[in-house]
């Protein structure tokens, strides 16, 4: 029977078990860690994709916007509201990519709602992500598709004219 105040453990578990048990658990753990680094040490990396060419392509009731990625990746895009003298700016976040573009600004583009492209290798720690803002001259509905080498931003602009299609290969800034 156990008494107020006694600790229970301490009476009736002698200290040289508590300290195997113990032991054996830190034993455990430890071998556990070596193992998971060991396996995540042998794992195959993830591939990073190398962004090397984006294209503006002429498409009915706007604009369609290349990205370049030569395989499925994943991303993430967002808008950004004009403020603090800042335009309207779609942002899409390739990740798992590097930035192999012969520069990282363009504003020599065909007559569209799109005013410059601006690109940058965003990170690289804790992750390869290279980013792509479109600068547009007025707020613009967009949608953005997936193939196996492409990520196409879809950027809508009623009073664009066909135009020839312009590769950021092409131009270096």
């Amino acid at each position: 029977m156990v008494t107020k105040g006694t600790n229970y453990i301490a009476k009736y578990i002698p200290a040289q078990t508590l300290i195997a048990v113990a032991t054996v658990a830190l034993v455990a753990f430890t071998v556990s860690l070596v193992a998971d680094t060991a396996l995540a040490a042998n794992s195959p990396k993830a591939t990073v994709a190398k962004i090397k060419n984006i294209e503006l392509l002429s498409a009915d009731g706007g604009v369609r916007v290349r990205v370049h990625t030569g395989s499925k990746i994943p991303f993430t895009h967002q808008i950004e509201p004009a403020k603090n003298g800042k335009p309207y700016r779609i942002i899409l976040d390739c990740q798992d990519s590097d930035h192999y573009l012969g520069g990282n600004k363009f504003s020599s583009l065909p007559s569209t709602v799109i005013s410059r492209i601006r690109t940058s290798q965003y990170s690289v720690k804790p992750q390869h992500v290279m980013r792509v803002v479109l600068d547009l001259k007025k707020e613009a509905f967009y949608r953005v598709e997936q193939t196996n080498n492409y990520i196409d931003l879809y950027v809508t602009d009623r009073s664009a004219r066909r135009f020839s299609s312009w590769s950021s290969a092409e131009f270096v800034t």
